[in-house]
Parts: structure tokens; C-alpha cells; sequence
């Protein structure tokens, strides 16, 4: 015979057929119902509240499981929480669960003591609990209910603190932490001066000193001296400076006012004990020790909070190292016009750079010869000619120097629209060179190579959604190094399209992982060879694949792959290179676009002939294939016409899609050219390099 399911009722084993199973409860409160289930064989369920013993139970395995009990803000806890019991015929099983209240917490914290001095707090409770506090701390394993926490005064040198309060209570329970504060005050009339808050600034931070710190870049020392009370006290600050452990220079900074404050306030700089570092200090391994009224001048009820150093050791102070910055400007010329920067002006078109982005002093930046470029340059860049330029710029740029940021400069018709472009990351980008503009439009472009996205001010695409502002204000105050004044909160970042701009920490940290761990290729070689090198650009949605030509330069190949690949082929159709990458964004652009250039050793290519690239990716395939033209080795229609100052080089393009046109005496770039006819700066001769897509031939005319 069998038990029915959840039948069976308290009493002793009869029948020889069957057993039972005695559940004991014990720990619960009166009154509260426990919660167990006891589960067994043939589906067989039932769902205890008090100790009890169930009969008439077929032979088998048996689980009793049991839930923790809420008793108001208590939890009881069930030992064990599960237990398998064997139940045998004409025989009684047995299983207890004991039940336990939860212990609680209680969180002490002790302000307002000097440093090293304890407090006088008992905390008493119930079951006849009762313990010291003197410092902050937790308590644990507490049973439930009212805690009283009794603090006494403290002496500390003849002086006295009282807390506040004296006494408070608190109620620990299972489900939520308890906690208290005591504030200890000093009578009034007492003193006492302290660190409130310091920092080192090269163009951006804060009070929490989030933001890096780099070699060769002077820096703004700012220490905030706080006291206890108003007051007519002018404490020297004195800091020392340590570079592996050794005593480098110390520097003593007066008081910059007639008093102390008494609460930590970043403006104005008369606040703060400053002192300028200069870059010659600002070196890796350096440590700081700050000390406020360092020859015990004042009488203090604390001296031990005058102090900045971990354990009387220096502070370490982070300082990094970011390569050197070197940029190369390119004046372009496009529809008559060029770019006007040169080696004399090219500091303004910096000075906003080097204020803000976290660069090493000074960049390496130089001008280079002009560059002519085959379209115009339109307000709304309707016809996409700055993207076409920023494109030319970075292929020229892995054309001579992959290492080195370029940044084309253009003179435009209009004078509101379209002011550059760049990559993010990468580095080239375009601008124009309207002053004072120009000096913002370079700041805000390398910001984007620095792989900044746009900060949310003035309605730019490409918003960077970490970025913590929401009206895109710097939220900070800024330094400027150069001119030693102070930058406003209220100042827009410099990623955004608001006037009025610095840099935010956050945009500026992020640039110094950025410069500091993550350069955007990869060099193949330490020295020039000659490579082909590949560039094209995804517009809106159609990809682009531009000529390949060849050039001696640093190799240049992906750093990681990515969602494209670009592959290439010999006239049979057999793999010659393949390359898979992530494109670089050009946030600025007035519709999606993505571009590309990477310069491929001719040894990875091992001398076959390249008659095909094809480009894929999500939503994209195209090709570009050789004319032939090149196998003809003939170079139909080309021509040198002279008109000082400048030189007209024609070409047939459609047998060439491409003319790469270099000073034949140094072989300097001068113009990537489309569509059959350029305009140059005049020269004595001139190499031209004609690509039908995938193959080339070259050819001097003078």
C-alpha cells in the first residue's frame, strides 16, 4: 500500500509497510511559523510551519528544506537549509532545524580629533553588550535591537573636545547596516591648520588629482590651506622635492593673503599656496612632501594634519611619459588659394595645442612645401572636398612619414562653414587658416587624432556619450601653464562647437592613455623601404578605393583587425596582400564617413604583379582594377606646360587615374592628382608617378 501525496497526519508508525519522519523546530519566535518542505518520492510535497511528525510515508529518500524566516526587521535563519533523511519501513526518521536571528552591524565613524588621538565612545546593547570605541570602526555580529553609543569628552595638550552628540541611539536589525557619527569640536578659541586639498596641474584637474601627469611639460602647484577658525594667520607652506628618493629642491611659499581660509575654494589663485614647476623638474619618479607652517610658528591643537606624505615618505606623483609631438603643417593650395602658414606663424596656429592637450614641450613642428589639390573647398562640403583632402593628407602623410601628424592648412572663399576635419584616432586632419579661428580649428581636429569624440555643445554629430556634462562646460577648474591664469568651469570643452573653450579632465585624461599607450599603426620596419601604398574612404554608405602608387617610406600596417578587409590580386587571381582593419571615423563630416591608408612592404608582395583590390566589408564591396595602361609601360598625354609661378602637368586619366607629381630634385610630393590636369608649384623638373589603379610607371619631365 502507499500514502496518498501530502497525506498522512501526526502519530506513530502502525502499519510495517511505511515509516514516518519527525520534524523538530526549534528558535522561532511564539507565535511564528516556520518554513519547510519536505519533498520525497512519487512527487510526494509538504510545507511545514512547526515541528512535526508525518506518518504513513512510503520507503524512500526524503529532502527537508528550509527557508530563512522575516520576523519584522529581523531575519531567522534556518541550520541546516537542507538535509536528505532515508525513511524506512516500520521505522521513524527524524530531522531538526534550528532557527537563529541574524546578527547586525553598526559603523562608528570619529571625526574632528587630531591625528592619532582616540576617542572616548561606548556603545552599549542589549543581552548586557558593551564595548570601547576609539577610532572609527565597525561592529559585527550584533544581536538585533537598540544600541546606545555614549561619547566623552577628550583632552588632547589641555585642550578639550566635546562630541556632538553625546549620546544617540540606534537600532541594529538583520536587514540593513546601523550607523552613527561623532563629531568631536574644540572649545571655542581653539586653532588649527590643515591640508585641505592640493593638486598639480598642467592644463587640467581636479581635487581628486584624477588627471596624469606628463615628463617635459611644466606644471601649477596648488596647495589648499584651511583652518579651523576665521583668523589673521599667514603660514609659509614648504615643499620638497624628491627624484628617486632624493632631496631634489626645496621651495618655501608665503602666505599669498593676510589670512587662512577656512573652507577650500579653487577661485580666485589668491586662495592657494602656488608655486610654478618648470618641465626640468616635471620627471618620471618624482615625489613631493607639503608641509604647512613647517617651523611650528603657530600654536595648533593638531600638528599631525599639516602634512602631505605616504608615511613621511614622498607622495609619488605619477609623472608619465608621452613621445615628443611631432607635426608637420602642409599649405595647400586649391582653387588659387594657399594655405598661409609658414615657419613665422605656425606658433599661432599651435598656441591653443599646446595650452590644453596633454603634449610634451616643445612640439617638434615644422612646414612643408605646399601641396595643390584638385577641388574646391565649399562651405557645406557639399561636393565632399574635405574629405577628399583629409584623405590625400593621410595618404600622404604614410607616403613620407607614417610617425608624424599632418595637418594640411587651406585658404577658403567663404569665411563661415566648413572649417576642418580629422580622424579619430589617426594622425592627419585639415583646416583652414582664418585667424584666431584656425588656432581653436587645430586644437579641436588633433583633439579628434587624440581620439576624442565631440563633447554636447553647440549640436555636433558624433557626441561622446561618457562625456560628463551635459552642457559640455569643462566642469573643472583649468590652468594655463603659459599665461598663469585660471580656467573656469563654466569654460566649454574644446571637442564641442561653443566658443569660450578649454579642455575638460576627462577629455585630457583620456588623451593621455590614448598618447601614452595606443599609437594607431604599427611600423613594419625600422628603416624606408619601398611600399605600395592603399588608402580609400566609406561615404555615406559607398566605399571608395583611390589608385595605389609606390613610395620609400616607413612601412605602415594595421595595428589590430577589424570589420574590413582589403585584398589583392595578381592577374590570375591568386591572393597578393590582405590586410583586415577598423577604418578611422571622421566625426566632423557632414555625412558618415570612414577613410584609410596603410603603406605595405613591396617584400610582403615578393615581387608579383598587383592587378586587383577589393575592398570589403558590412554592406560594402568594391574594386579597383589595373588599366593596363601600365603593362604598356607608355605614358600617353603627358605634358609640362610653365606659366610662372606655377607649372600644369596633363595626363591622360583615363588610362591614369592617378598622378603622384614630386620635385624631381628632393622627390617631395607635390600634389596627388585626379582628373588629368594639376596645377603645381613651378619646379626645375619634376617626377610623376602614374598609376593605372594597381600599377604604375614614372616618368621625369622638365
Amino acid at each position: 500500500m502507499s500514502a496518498a501525496c501530502g497525506g498522512g497526519g501526526s502519530g506513530g508508525t502502525t502499519d510495517p509497510e511505511v515509516g514516518s519522519l519527525q520534524v523538530a523546530v526549534s528558535g522561532l519566535p511564539a507565535g511564528t511559523s516556520a518554513s519547510v518542505l519536505v519533498s520525497g518520492p512519487d512527487n510526494y510535497s509538504r510545507l511545514l510551519t512547526a515541528s512535526t511528525t508525518i506518518s504513513n510515508l512510503d520507503p524512500g529518500a526524503y529532502t527537508v528544506t528550509a527557508a530563512n524566516v522575516q520576523v519584522g526587521a529581523n531575519t531567522y535563519a534556518a541550520t541546516p537549509l537542507s538535509q536528505t533523511l532515508q525513511v524506512t519501513a516500520g521505522d521513524a526518521a527524524s530531522a531538526s532545524i534550528g532557527y537563529a536571528i541574524v546578527p547586525g552591524t553598526l559603523t562608528i565613524t570619529v571625526t574632528g580629533l587630531p591625528a592619532g588621538t582616540s576617542a572616548a565612545i561606548t556603545v552599549t546593547g542589549p543581552g548586557g553588550f558593551s564595548t570601547n570605541v576609539t577610532a572609527t570602526t565597525t561592529l559585527t555580529a550584533l544581536t538585533p535591537g537598540t544600541y546606545t553609543v555614549a561619547a566623552a569628552a577628550v583632552d588632547v595638550s589641555g585642550t578639550t573636545f566635546t562630541p556632538a552628540p553625546a549620546s544617540q541611539n540606534r537600532t541594529v536589525s538583520s536587514t540593513s547596516p546601523a550607523a552613527a557619527t561623532v563629531t568631536y569640536q574644540p572649545p571655542a578659541g581653539a586653532f588649527n591648520l590643515s591640508v585641505g586639498g592640493w593638486y598639480v596641474t598642467q592644463s587640467a584637474q581636479n581635487l581628486t588629482r584624477s588627471a596624469p601627469l606628463l615628463a617635459g611639460r611644466g606644471a601649477f602647484l596648488r596647495v589648499f590651506v584651511v583652518a579651523s577658525a576665521t583668523n589673521t594667520t599667514t603660514p609659509d607652506v614648504r615643499v620638497r622635492f624628491y627624484q628617486g628618493g632624493v632631496l631634489v629642491q626645496t621651495t618655501t611659499i608665503p602666505a599669498p593673503g593676510t589670512s587662512v581660509p577656512v573652507l577650500v575654494d579653487e577661485d580666485p589663485l589668491t586662495t592657494s599656496w602656488n608655486l610654478a614647476l618648470p618641465s626640468s623638474l616635471m620627471q618620471a619618479g618624482l615625489g613631493i612632501i607639503i608641509d604647512v607652517d613647517p617651523d611650528n610658528l603657530i600654536a595648533e591643537f593638531d600638528e599631525g594634519d599639516n602634512s602631505v606624505s605616504t608615511g613621511g615618505s614622498p607622495f609619488n606623483l605619477g609623472v608619465g611619459v608621452i613621445p615628443a609631438f611631432n607635426v608637420r603643417f602642409v599649405p595647400v593650395i586649391q582653387s588659387g588659394l594657399t594655405g598661409n602658414i609658414s615657419e613665422g606663424n605656425v606658433s599661432q596656429f599651435l598656441d591653443l595645442t599646446m595650452r590644453i592637450h596633454p603634449l610634451p614641450i616643445p612640439a617638434n613642428a615644422t612646414v612643408r612645401t605646399t601641396y595643390a589639390f584638385g577641388s574646391t573647398l565649399q562651405s557645406n562640403d557639399a561636393n565632399h572636398a574635405w574629405t577628399d583632402l583629409l584623405s590625400d593628407m593621410d595618404a600622404l602623410r604614410v607616403a613620407e612619414d607614417p610617425s608624424w601628424y599632418y595637418f594640411g592648412i587651406a585658404a577658403t572663399s567663404y569665411g563661415s562653414g566648413v572649417a576642418g576635419y580629422g580622424y579619430v584616432p589617426g594622425k592627419a586632419a585639415v583646416g583652414w587658416d582664418k585667424m584666431p579661428s584656425a588656432n581653436e580649428v587645430v586644437a579641436h581636429e588633433l583633439g579628434h587624432n587624440f581620439s576624442r569624440f565631440h563633447a554636447p555643445c553647440g549640436g555636433p554629430d558624433g557626441v561622446d556619450p561618457g562625456y560628463p556634462y551635459p552642457d559640455g562646460t569643462i566642469g573643472i577648474y583649468g590652468y594655463d601653464i603659459f599665461g598663469s591664469v585660471l580656467r573656469l568651469p563654466t569654460m566649454h570643452d574644446i571637442m564641442g562647437y561653443c566658443s569660450n573653450v578649454w579642455i575638460s579632465e576627462y577629455n585630457y585624461s583620456a588623451e593621455y592613455y590614448y598618447l601614452s599607450t595606443s599609437p594607431s599603426v604599427v611600423q613594419a620596419s625600422g628603416a624606408r623601404e619601398r611600399s605600395l601604398v592603399v588608402w580609400g574612404r566609406i561615404e555615406n554608405g559607398e566605399a571608395v578605393l583611390e589608385p595605389a602608387f609606390e613610395s620609400t617610406t616607413y612601412p605602415s600596417l594595421p595595428q589590430t583587425g577589424g570589420r574590413f578587409t582589403l585584398r589583392g590580386e595578381d592577374a590570375q587571381g591568386a591572393e597578393v596582400l590582405r590586410l583586415s582593419f577598423t577604418p578611422a571615423v571622421v566625426p566632423d563630416a557632414r555625412v558618415p564617413t570612414e577613410l584609410f591608408a596603410f603603406a605595405v612592404p613591396l617584400r610582403l608582395i615578393r615581387g608579383r604583379q598587383l592587378d586587383r583590390l577589393l575592398l570589403t566589408g558590412p554592406g560594402v564591396r568594391t574594386e579597383r582594377v589595373s588599366t593596363g595602361a601600365a603593362r604598356r609601360a607608355g605614358a600617353p598625354g603627358l605634358t609640362l606646360e610653365h606659366r610662372a609661378p606655377r607649372a600644369t602637368v596633363r595626363w591622360d586619366h583615363r588610362a591614369y587615374p592617378l598622378a603622384v607629381v614630386r620635385v624631381a630634385a628632393t622627390g617631395q610630393i607635390l600634389s596627388l592628382a585626379r582628373g588629368g590636369r594639376v596645377e603645381v608649384p613651378d619646379a626645375v623638373g619634376f617626377d610623376v608617378t602614374l598609376s593605372d589603379g594597381t600599377q604604375e610607371v614614372r616618368r621625369t619631365i622638365r
